[in-house]
C-alpha cells in the first residue's frame, strides 16, 4: 500500500496514521478549504518494487487512483521496465474509493485461488471495464470551499440534466 498525504489547513495527514476516518469528516467539515491531497512517493513504489524482486517474486500488479484524478498513474509507467526479471502491470483503474478497494480484493482472491498472473490481469481488466460509480453529494458546502466557480458549473450540469430528463419524459 501506498500512502496519499492529505493536506487539511496547512497540515499534513495520512490515513490510518495520524488520522481516521472519523477525524478526517470532522476536520473536513471545520477546515476553511477543501483538504487537498498529494501524490504517493514514487520513491515507496520503487522501494516496494525492488523488495519484491529482492524476494523473488516475478510478477507485480498495482492498482491505483484513475488516471483521471491523479497524475500517479502517468508518473510511473516508466517503471514498469525499470526491473529486470520482474514483470509489471498498472492497469489504469479508472476509478477510486469503494471499487477500488473492491478490485484489490478481487486480485487478492484470485491469486489465492492460484489464478495465474496472466489470468488475473485480464479479470481484473474486464471488471475495471465493468465497473461505474455515481457520487451523491449530501452537503454542497464542501463543493463551494473547492471552488468558486464549480457552483456555476453544478447547477449548468443539474440544469442540462433537468432539461434532459423533462425532454426525455415528455418525448415518451
Amino acid at each position: 500500500m501506498l500512502d496519499i498525504p492529505v493536506n487539511i489547513d496547512g497540515q499534513e495527514y495520512v490515513e490510518g496514521v495520524n488520522l481516521t476516518a472519523q477525524e478526517f469528516y470532522e476536520k473536513m467539515a471545520s477546515a476553511s478549504e477543501l483538504p487537498k491531497t498529494s501524490q504517493p512517493s514514487i520513491a515507496k513504489l520503487d522501494e516496494i518494487l525492488s523488495s519484491l524482486k529482492d524476494k523473488g517474486y516475478t510478477h507485480a500488479l498495482g492498482l491505483f487512483l484513475s488516471s483521471g484524478i491523479s497524475g500517479f498513474y502517468q508518473n510511473i509507467q516508466y517503471m514498469k521496465d525499470e526491473y529486470e526479471g520482474l514483470t509489471i502491470a498498472f492497469p489504469d483503474t479508472r476509478i477510486t474509493s469503494a471499487p477500488l478497494g473492491y478490485m484489490v480484493e478481487s486480485v487478492l482472491k484470485w491469486a489465492e485461488q492460484g489464478d495465474g498472473f496472466e489470468s488475473i490481469l485480464d479479470k481484473v481488466t474486464e471488471q475495471i471495464e465493468n465497473t461505474s460509480a455515481f457520487i451523491m453529494v449530501d452537503d454542497l458546502d464542501h463543493l463551494v470551499k473547492g471552488d468558486d466557480s464549480l457552483m456555476v458549473r453544478l447547477f449548468w450540469g443539474i440544469s442540462l440534466v433537468s432539461s434532459q430528463s423533462y425532454t426525455s419524459m415528455t418525448k415518451v
